[in-house]
């Protein structure tokens, strides 16, 4: 797995690519399933399966004194990413500067000219840009406007008796409850 820390790092030709864009703090079975999405539609348009990710996490930069724990640092993070079958990392630096990038144009930097998206994958509950001001329709609507199509993949739940959305936050109150098998 390639990891790019700059736009000038990712090759001219990335293209076609299928994206994601996240956290990914854990890398935990929701995002394994948005991640092996993201694969299997690179793998069948002939592309690469690229993942944006940030760091430090926007909260650490936001909130920091409120900031959840995380889970994994970034090395065991892009270790994690790199066993989904990946093919690249786009791993951005998140400062305030950053945090004022308009989900505009974020994703025509980032996602349309730098790698090139055919495909972008997301959860229903994406947020992006300025503010989270982007959402799933900012994202299908982006995508008509610059000729990618938006995949959007329904919540993973964990199975009864906690039928609960996986996320990291879960995560986080799996461990501190001591519950390391779930």
């Amino acid at each position: 797995m390639e990891c790019w820390t700059d736009l000038d790092d990712v090759p001219r030709d990335v293209g076609p690519s299928v994206v994601t864009i996240g956290n990914f703090d854990g890398v935990h079975r929701g995002h394994r399933s948005v991640l092996a999405r993201m694969v299997a539609a690179a793998r069948a348009l002939g592309g690469r399966a690229v993942a944006v990710t940030f760091d430090p996490h926007p909260l650490q930069v936001h909130r920091p004194d409120t900031a959840p724990e995380l889970l994994t640092g970034v090395a065991d993070r892009l270790e994690l990413l790199a066993e989904t079958g990946l093919d690249a990392v786009l791993l951005l630096e998140y400062t305030l500067e950053f945090a004022r990038t308009t989900p505009e144009d974020f994703v025509r930097r980032y996602l349309v000219e730098a790698l090139g998206a055919a495909r972008v994958v997301v959860g229903r509950d994406v947020r992006f840009g300025r503010d989270n001001t982007g959402d799933l329709a900012t994202m299908a609507e982006l995508g008509r406007r610059h000729g990618f199509e938006v995949d959007v993949l329904e919540d993973i739940h964990g199975t009864a008796p906690a039928e609960r959305r996986w996320s990291s936050t879960w995560v986080r109150e799996l461990l501190t409850a001591g519950n390391v098998e779930a």
